[in-house]
């Protein structure tokens, strides 16, 4: 192995080739994108690292010694193996598949740092035109390390993984047959339930937040919504990283039990089975930080660096409106969501007190379907043409004929609640909707903000006014949808008096994303034992 001394000598030689590349020196043309590539992390104090995404068709020269021949094994299938020794470059280019059982000496071991979405090789060698090499496609895949040390001279890399020298560890090494020591051995589960803050839901004149004789809420909102309790959920493993969760908010109480996940390796599932929030939410951000990774480069990585949010509130008086508005302005937020119904009667009369409060908020109203027909949905726009109104989910969606209609109609933009990628499909076709917000969390919202993104749609995310944590999980997944543009709705983590996080998830109107592994952010484990509620409370 090589001196310490002669590793930086490879990483500064490395980072001088890449910054070429950045610069336009080295340029080449390539045939083959590359899509994804996974990045290696430091794993028990062996120095790795991956080259990966944002190298679209450029070159760079990779000379001397300066990575190790890396072999994707355990149980995925590889299409193509390229080994390289000293002798001849490179030496062999198979297609074949290679199991567990195949490696027999002693390595030392690796986590893939990335989730393996596909893992695409392309390399340009002399006289041997462009080679491809693919097909992982499992996270949490193992990475093994040969002790052969190799020079690669020439190749004209477009994306590569590599893993730099490093010193011996001193730890006894591994074999390929042993698995993970990280090991899941307990769950736990607190119930909270944080206050709202004044001035967020109805005003005394509206009632509840769905009264009685609203058609379309009782069963969900069978008591006040402060009666609301929410599930903070934490895995433990034996190493003493805890993953946490949160559950969707109930009434009442729950019956929740524990996963069968004791004993298991956390890197053993697959991230795109874990869905809904809970128990799933708590694995994965496990995964991230067993990987040391934010949980939004499991949904496919960092498309922007933040997204915007809007303040929120109830159904209110046009001059508890105006309060809220101005609260948002102070706060530094740009636009503002309204609940409100057609039965309300003064729709328009809050619209226009909130902009005589914050002329430059963008008002969202959202009346949940209760605006009940095209013609009061028209009604309600052309009183407010010309300003900068969103209407979201104005009419029930039983006919998606219906919006098309309203968007035709319309001068203000029509954005359905959408709740699953059927409904974003059959938008998109009829060309029904100037923009969707998206209900579901984790992998269906960025499934559904694909299809908005390839019809040129802008989206946002939902929320069921949740308290903090289950807000930095949508945002995980928010941050890596490109077209997640309007303000979205990840608001619990101020409506309440709490947001269970050590730092404020919202600033000035906008989420920035989280740069911790997992979640990325820290509970107030103070504010946690403040609102904990004993079952049936």
């Amino acid at each position: 192995m090589v001196c310490i001394a002669q590793r930086h000598a490879s990483h500064r030689r490395l980072a001088g080739h890449l910054d070429s590349a950045r610069h336009g020196r080295r340029r080449r043309q390539h045939a083959r994108p590359l899509a994804s590539v996974p990045l290696l992390q430091r794993t028990e104090g062996r120095d790795t690292l991956g080259i990966g995404g944002g190298i679209d068709a450029t070159a760079f020269d990779v000379g001397d010694r300066i990575g190790h021949a890396i072999e994707p094994v355990r149980g995925n299938t590889i299409t193509g193996v390229v080994r390289v020794n000293e002798s001849d470059g490179l030496s062999t280019i198979g297609r074949h598949a290679m199991s567990l059982e195949d490696t027999t000496k002693d390595v030392d071991h690796f986590r893939v740092g990335n989730p393996l979405h596909s893992l695409v090789l392309s390399q340009v060698s002399e006289g041997l035109g462009i080679t491809a090499m693919g097909g992982l496609r499992r996270t949490g895949c193992q990475v093994y390390r040969y002790d052969l040390l190799v020079s690669v001279v020439r190749w004209h890399l477009h994306g590569v993984l590599l893993c730099l020298p490093c010193e011996p560890s001193t730890r006894a090494r591994t074999t390929a047959t042993q698995e993970s020591t990280v090991k899941i051995v307990g769950f736990e589960r607190t119930i909270l339930r944080v206050p709202f803050l004044p001035g967020i839901l109805p005003s005394a004149e509206y009632g509840e937040f769905a009264p009685p004789e609203d058609p379309f809420h009782p069963a969900s909102y069978p008591e006040s919504i402060e009666r609301r309790c929410q599930d903070l959920l934490r895995i433990h493993t034996d190493e003493g990283v805890t993953g946490i969760g949160m559950g969707g908010p109930y009434f009442g109480t729950q019956d929740l039990s524990d996963p069968d996940w004791l004993g298991c390796d956390p890197l053993d599932f697959e991230p795109r089975t874990l869905l809904g929030g809970g128990w799933s939410m708590a694995l994965l951000d496990l995964i991230g930080k067993a990987l040391d990774q934010p949980m939004y480069r499991l949904f496919g990585g960092k498309m922007q660096p933040s997204i915007k949010v809007d303040y929120w509130i109830a159904r209110q008086t046009p001059e508890d409106t105006a309060l809220a508005a101005r609260r948002a302005v102070e706060l530094g937020f740009h636009g503002l969501k309204m609940k409100c119904r057609w039965e309300d009667g003064n729709v328009v009369d809050r619209v226009l007190a909130a902009l005589e409060a914050g002329p430059d908020l963008r008002i969202v109203i959202d009346p949940n379907r209760r605006f009940h027909t095209v013609e009061n949905t028209l009604e309600i726009d052309r009183a407010l043409e010309g300003k900068d109104v969103v209407i979201e989910d104005p009419i029930p969606r039983d006919d998606l004929i219906l919006y098309k209609r309203l968007k035709e109609e319309t001068s203000l933009p029509i954005a359905p609640h959408l709740q699953d990628p059927r409904e974003a499909i059959e938008v998109v076709q009829l060309g029904a909707a100037d923009a969707f917000n998206i209900g579901p969390s984790d992998w269906m919202f960025v499934h559904m903000a694909r299809i908005g993104e390839d019809a040129g749609l802008p989206v946002w995310t939902a929320s069921n006014v949740d308290l903090g944590l289950f807000d930095v999980y949508r945002l995980q997944a928010a941050l890596a949808a490109p077209n997640c543009t309007y303000g979205s709705d990840i608001c619990g983590n101020f409506v309440h008096e709490h947001s269970l996080l050590k730092k404020p998830l919202v600033v000035d109107g906008v989420a920035p994303a989280p740069e911790g592994p997992g979640l990325g952010v820290e509970l107030d484990e103070e504010a946690v034992k403040r609102y904990t509620v004993t079952e049936g409370a």
